[in-house]
């Protein structure tokens, strides 16, 4: 994804308890060429194989002991198929991790014109005058 360091996501916001989340201001993302952008929903229905294979394929792998994996990977190995299923790994990481970045900053977003309607309305506790 592009631009990314410009972007505000609701991690990037202030802990304090009394920071002015309503006076924050933001500009609406440029979409780019070539930038991510979420998939069609013929596109969604195309992703369950691979990627969501590849989400339960991962979870799969964490409830696995040691020796267990050892057994897998070795067989993938002498299949010829390991080095395929990391590369395909790391796109699916690739492909959520930008999902995540929109639904923060979304989040981000929300709460902040949230927060300042909440303020414009005297919600907060303070009188609008």
């Amino acid at each position: 994804m592009t631009n990314d360091a410009t972007r505000a996501t609701a991690t990037d916001l202030p802990e304090e308890d009394d920071f002015d989340f309503g006076s924050l201001d933001f500009e609406p993302w440029v979409h780019e060429p070539g930038g991510w952008s979420p998939p069609s929903n013929d596109e969604w229905v195309k992703m369950v194989n691979p990627d969501l294979i590849i989400l339960r394929l991962c979870w799969l792998t964490v409830h696995k002991s040691k020796l267990e994996l050892t057994k897998i990977v070795h067989q993938m190995e002498q299949e010829g198929i390991l080095e395929e299923l990391m590369q395909r790994a790391g796109e699916t990481e690739d492909l959520f991790q930008a999902m995540i970045t929109v639904l923060r900053g979304a989040q981000a977003r929300i709460f902040c014109v949230a927060e300042a309607e909440r303020q414009s309305d005297g919600q907060d506790g303070s009188h609008v005058t």
